[in-house]
């Protein structure tokens, strides 16, 4: 990839990213260096996304939001902008976390 198309430091939100339109798209961006938020309503299929974008070496956070209720949405970009504003980096390679985004509420726990 060209440094043209690089996006280092810079935070991508994917929507619809359990399918494969969308898987394609997160692995791209995190491939031209973007951290990626890998958002779908379905939380096992962002997370299987969020960990294949790690497993390459990306860095990404798997988050269930349903796009068509604006206060989810809201609260997803609350969430991303949170862990960046920490100084941390979207996805902890060793400890991936799985961050919720549904009604204006934030949750997070660790697994795996």
């Amino acid at each position: 990839m060209t440094d043209a198309f690089r996006l280092d430091g810079r935070v991508a939100f994917v929507t619809g990213a359990g399918g494969g339109l969308g898987e394609g798209i997160c692995t791209s961006l995190a491939a031209a260096g973007a951290a990626v938020a890998c958002a779908d309503v379905d939380p096992d299929r962002a997370e299987a996304v969020a960990r294949r974008v790690a497993d390459g070496g990306g860095s990404s956070l798997a988050l269930q939001v349903d796009v068509t209720d604006s206060a989810a949405v809201e609260a997803m970009v609350h969430e991303v902008q949170h862990v960046v504003q920490q100084g941390q980096s979207v996805l902890d390679r060793e400890q991936p976390r799985r961050g919720y985004a549904q009604r204006g509420r934030r949750h997070r726990r660790r697994i795996g």
